[in-house]
Formats: structure tokens, sequence, C-alpha cells
């Protein structure tokens, strides 16, 4: 858990600093002319932006480091959840504050542009959605999502871990239908020559449209490399590391669009009529809000990267809403899980273990054999909770196959239960939170059994 905490802490700190770059005229969403974007004024303000987030980023870090300790014995998880839910409110306070100094520095100096006419040059029109990739690329892309599935199938998966995975290429449907979207995005500049006009739309075109491919690849093959470490190679660690590599070359292609598009601006348009209108205000908390603009779907402000969402929109107010309830109800809900105890009910035909929203019940007549075994249970979650202290759920463990887990890290021992029949989970795996508590629950399950033979 630490190790993945430093690694998003880190890819974190990098998204903003980049996000305070000057890009298409912009910095947090306020319109800043070249000449005024290489000022000494703003370039202090950009310093001083990356330091803050530096200094968030490392305190963070070293707040990770305390959860470890004995005093947060039994609450790690919870710890955990705060420091990296506060990390993430605390970081965007900046992006505030600063927007607000950048609005401050450009009424001192005046620098405020008039919005200029709009020049519609029909030629230009036409020859949209001409020099992007052909749509079928976006579906064959789409079409490979569908691998994570027959991996998990092919693979004879259980059904915990498969119909999770039928939920990426459902939700990937929207690579292909966002596409014309994403090639048909307004060209940023015009030139009196129609014909230079022409030459850089087809470029700025090609590189949005070949981005946005790109990074929908990227997003597939993570899926595809995630399954692949699930069902044949599970550890955590290669799941964080995965992680990683993946949102770092999410920036870099993030950075690698922004730049071939500003060389794109000084190779056609250098003694061209540019257009930059002012922008202020249509930008709220990193989020597009523009009352004036009628579309519930935007570009994003970083060419090529898909769409967003216009909050000042009633539709988008909804959507909104709507992501803020399932967030608080996914914290709400990972912290029950860290919170709740295991209730292991010995009866007198089965035996029960209960966890929030996982459990199983078994008959005596469906068990082969009960041990009390100790060491450490290697292997991947499946459809469940893994915590610092505990997992529970459905989980591919090695030596055992799938498995029913309940288990408190805290000590090695924990009680197997092999259930007969064949069926999955083939295994009933839990302890309690003491060795001691352990062994009486397994001494009371084994005599409750033989009871029953």
């Amino acid at each position: 858990m630490i190790l993945m905490t430093i690694i998003l802490i880190l890819v974190f700190v990098m998204m903003m600093n980049y996000a305070v770059s000057y890009q298409n005229f912009n910095i947090f969403g306020l319109s800043f002319a070249p000449e005024h974007a290489e000022t000494d004024e703003v370039k202090t303000l950009q310093r001083q932006f990356r330091v803050t987030q530096l200094i968030i980023g490392a305190v963070f870090i070293g707040l990770s480091f305390l959860v470890s300790l004995d005093l947060f014995q039994g609450l790690r998880d919870f710890m955990w959840i705060l420091i990296l839910f506060s990390y993430f409110v605390l970081s965007y306070v900046p992006v505030s504050i600063w927007q607000r100094k950048f609005m401050v520095l450009k009424q001192e100096k005046g620098w405020i542009y008039e919005t200029q006419k709009r020049v519609v040059d029909i030629s230009v029109t036409r020859e949209k959605g001409k020099a992007a990739p052909s749509k079928k690329w976006a579906w064959l892309i789409w079409l490979l999502s569908w691998v994570p599935v027959i991996m998990a199938w092919v693979a004879q998966s259980s059904g915990s871990f498969l119909l999770p995975l039928i939920l990426v290429p459902l939700t990937l449907i929207v690579i292909p239908l966002s596409y014309d979207m994403v090639i048909s995005s307004k060209t940023p500049f015009v030139s009196k020559d129609s014909e230079v006009t022409q030459a850089y739309m087809r470029h700025f075109e090609r590189n949005n449209a070949v981005s946005y491919l790109e990074m929908s690849l990227m997003v597939n093959i993570f899926f595809i490399a995630f399954t692949a470490l699930i069902l044949f190679n599970p550890s955590d660690l290669w799941l964080i590391l995965l992680l990683g590599v993946f949102l770092l070359a999410i920036v870099a292609l993030m950075a690698r669009t922004t730049q071939k598009n500003k060389d794109l601006q000084a190779k056609f348009f250098d003694q061209a009529e540019w257009q930059m209108p002012e922008e202020e205000g249509q930008y709220k908390w990193g989020a597009y809000y523009n009352p004036n603009d009628f579309r519930l779907f935007v570009p994003k402000r970083i060419s090529g990267m898909g769409t967003t969402i216009n909050v000042a929109h009633p539709s988008g107010k909804v959507i909104m809403a709507i992501l803020g309830i399932l967030v608080v109800g996914i914290i709400g809900l990972v912290l029950m899980m860290s919170l709740s105890e295991y209730d292991v009910s010995i009866q007198a035909d089965t035996v029960a273990v209960e966890a929030p929203m996982y459990g199983l019940e078994v008959a005596y007549d469906q068990i082969e054999s009960i041990e009390l075994n100790e060491g450490p249970l290697e292997g991947s979650r499946t459809n469940g909770f893994g915590g610092m202290e505990k997992r529970f759920g459905h989980f591919n463990l090695e030596g055992y196959g799938p498995v029913e887990l309940f288990i408190y890290d805290s000590h090695p021992y924990h009680i197997d239960i092999q259930l007969s029949g064949g069926e999955s989970p083939g295994w009933l795996i839990f302890n309690q939170t003491t060795q001691a508590e352990t062994e009486a629950v397994y001494q009371a399950l084994v005599e409750q059994w033989e009871m029953n033979q």
C-alpha cells in the first residue's frame, strides 16, 4: 500500500506540474498572449505552484509511512484512505489559489484580450475529417477491449472475475462513439491564406486523432496486462508497477501531444492572425464551466485527450452530482469494509463466515477436510477487498486455486476448509484477530464437524 501511495502521489505531482504549463494560450483556463506568458511574473507564479505541489506531495508521502506504526494497528486501512483522499483534495486547493493569482496579475498588467470575430473558412470546413485515421481504427481498438474477457473465459476463471471484466468493453464503447467529436474539434488558428489554414488543420486534426487512438490503445493494453497478471502471475508489486507505468505513459502522451501542436503553431502561424478569445471563468477547480456554451460534452484543453463535461450545463450538473455521490459512496463502502470485523458462526449443521458484501455458508457434508495451517497466503484478488490488515472475498491463491478468503494479516495462522464437489470456490479459508482465537475456533469447528460424520 505504501509503494502504491508513493507512485500515485508522484504521478499526480507530475500531472499537476504539467497542468500549469502554457498550453494553447492558456494557463488554468486563463488566456495569455505568448509574449506575456514568457514574462518573469508568469514564470514565477508557475514555479511557485510547482514547488507547492512538490511540498504537498512530499508531506503526504511522509505521512504514508506513519500508517505502518503500531499506533494505528486496526486502523491502517482507514488511515491510508484518509491520507490519500486528503492529498487529492488538498492538491487541488492551490489550483484555485493560483488561478486567482494569475487573474490578478492579468488585471494589474492590463492583459485583457478582446474576443476576435471568428473567421469561417468554408474550404477548411469541407476538409475536416479527411486527414484523421479512419474510424475503423477506433472500432478495432474497441474490439481489443474484449481480449481480457476472452482470456478469463479461456482460463476458466470464476464468474466473480469474469463478470467485472465484461464492464470494460461496455464502458470503452465510448472510444468509437466519441471519435467523430474528437476529429471535429475547432481549428484554434485561422490564417488569411486559406491554403495555410488547410495545411495546418490537416496536421492538427491528425495529431489529435492519433493521440486519442494511442491513449485508447494504452487503456486496452493496461487491462490486457492487468488480466494476464491476475490469471498467470498474481503479484501486488507487479500490479502496482503496472499502474505506475500506465499513468506515466498517459502523462508522457499528453506532453508529447501538446508539444507537437505547439510545433505546428510555430511552423504555420509565425505571421498569422491568431485568434485568442478571453476565457476567464470558463474553468473552475479544473472543470469546464461555461454557461454560454450550450454543449454538454466539449473537447479537453489538451488536444487529442478526448472530451470532458461542461458542468454549467444542466445535464452536466446532474452528471457531476451523480459522480460525486458515487465517489462518496465508494469511499464510505471502503471504510465500512476496512473497519468491519468477520462474523464466524458455527451451527449444528453449517459453518458460516460473513463480511460486508461477502460471505459463505457451508454444510458439514460439503467439507472434505479441516486443517489449521501457518504461513503466508500468496495470490491475487479476483473480487473482494484487500487492505493493509485484512483480505476477504474471492481470491485465487497459490497452491489452492479459487478461494473464499476471510483473513486478518496480523498473524500467520489460518483455518483451511477444503470443500467437496469440485465447484468453485474449492476452499474456505479464514482466521480470527489473534492466534489464540483462531485455535479456539478451529477446535470448536472440528468437534462439530466430527459430530456430523
